[in-house]
């Protein structure tokens, strides 16, 4: 038998093996993933954390450096060299695999290569011109890939595409995300794949960043939590028994176009009422001008009111930008109540770009309204938080869509 991590690791269950290869390969991966998930880690503490025997684990290493893939840099031999025969310490190597993640927002593409742990170490981004479209959007995005594989003098095991939703992962496909130039049914997947040659994987952004917070971040501790994604839509990740859920079809995550009211104007989607109607940057505008035409005094009176503006003075202290944000939360949290009733998270992540204190304020207007509504509340530990990678969210998911697929025995990630 194959021992697995201790829960909140990052390693995914084992795959059953039917032979004396898959149990090997899945020795492997443990080894491999124990060396990513703990940086500078002894042959010892590797030892304890897998339950490998030290003969199989010291074979693996081998193969591991032989590979290219774990080495033990020229720093810990040295510290390891003093009286008293200090442990040599393993890391990943300079020439490990790496993998390219691509991000399709709402306003640009965004390109990054990273490592095994979705360190970045190239990043690029093209902003959308006023004239958009579809062809222009497949360009851009060719373009940024080809620049990142060029750029490139290591292993790539794959690439992993975030966009704006709706998506279907089952197709491979960006479908039609509101007010996005017209653009739909774009197939992505089979346009990377065949211009790249390499493996792609593909979901939601929201779904991104929960595949990110899950394998490298606070998440990791946890198995059942909502990543919650607010831009300019709301898109929420579900991570549940430690594993993403996108659905059956890859659909999930689009809390957005879950309707508060039946019977509420119709939205770009086709449904009524849905929950971006209300909790949106055009409304908190909409509610800020409100005040300051009934005159009172607020910081944005001149101002450009957007996400960021609004957000940053409720922040700091204006009071017209914080009841326009707390009413925000009030719609936010009708529907995170129902998430919560359905799938009984033991956390919120909230991600959203502005600064940690626009988290902070968020996470504490949001918990207060969930916990005042949910079904239960004594018998529940649920808390909302601040999501690890911030800005970085989506581009580390889009990486870690990638690594992922390595760590569950999907994707080879040596010969």
């Amino acid at each position: 038998a194959v021992p697995s991590m201790k829960k909140g690791a990052m390693c995914m269950e084992n795959l059953r093996g039917s032979s004396v290869n898959d149990v090997k390969l899945q020795n492997r991966r443990l080894v491999l993933c124990t060396i990513v998930e703990r940086p500078m880690i002894s042959r010892g503490e590797i030892a304890e954390a897998t339950g490998l025997s030290k003969m199989s684990m010291s074979n693996i290493i081998g193969e591991l450096m032989q590979a290219g893939i774990v080495c033990e840099p020229a720093q810990a031999r040295a510290e390891s060299a003093s009286p008293g025969r200090r442990p040599a310490y393993l890391d990943l190597a300079d020439a490990s695999p790496c993998e390219v993640g691509v991000f399709i927002s709402r306003h640009d593409v965004q390109v990054a290569v990273g490592d095994l742990r979705t360190h970045v170490f190239w990043s690029r981004s093209a902003s959308y011109p006023e004239r958009m479209d579809e062809r222009t959007l497949v360009g851009m995005t060719l373009a940024l890939i080809r620049e990142a594989l060029a750029n490139c003098r290591r292993p790539v095991l794959g690439i992993g595409i975030a966009a704006i939703g709706p998506v279907s992962t089952q197709r491979g496909t960006l479908l039609q995300p509101a007010n996005f130039y017209g653009i739909h049914d774009v197939p992505i997947v089979r346009i990377v794949a065949e211009e790249t040659g390499y493996p792609v994987f593909f979901t939601a952004d929201s779904m991104a960043g929960a595949q990110g917070e899950k394998l490298f971040g606070e998440g990791r501790a946890h198995d059942n939590f909502l990543f919650l994604l607010l831009w300019e839509g709301i898109g929420c990740g579900v991570v549940i028994d430690g594993k993403l859920h996108a659905g059956e079809h890859g659909l999930g995550g689009e809390l957005g176009h879950t309707s508060i009211r039946f019977d509420g104007p119709v939205c770009p989607c086709g449904s009524r009422g849905c929950l971006e109607l209300y909790a949106s940057t055009a409304r908190m505008a909409e509610h800020v001008r409100a005040r300051v035409e009934a005159g009172e005094p607020s910081r944005l009176k001149d101002a450009q009111l957007n996400w960021s503006t609004i957000l940053n003075a409720a922040v700091a202290g204006d009071n017209a930008a914080r009841s326009a944000v707390e009413e925000y939360c009030d719609y936010l949290s009708c529907a995170l109540v129902n998430m919560v009733n359905v799938f009984d998270p033991e956390i919120i992540y909230i991600c959203q770009y502005e600064s940690p204190k626009a988290d902070e304020l968020l996470a504490g207007l949001l918990q207060e309204r969930i916990f005042a509504r949910m079904l239960a509340p004594d018998c529940r530990r649920m808390s909302v938080r601040c999501a690890t990678f911030g800005a970085r969210a989506v581009t580390t998911g889009a990486l870690a869509l990638v690594v992922g697929k390595v760590f569950d025995g999907e994707l080879p990630f040596m010969r």
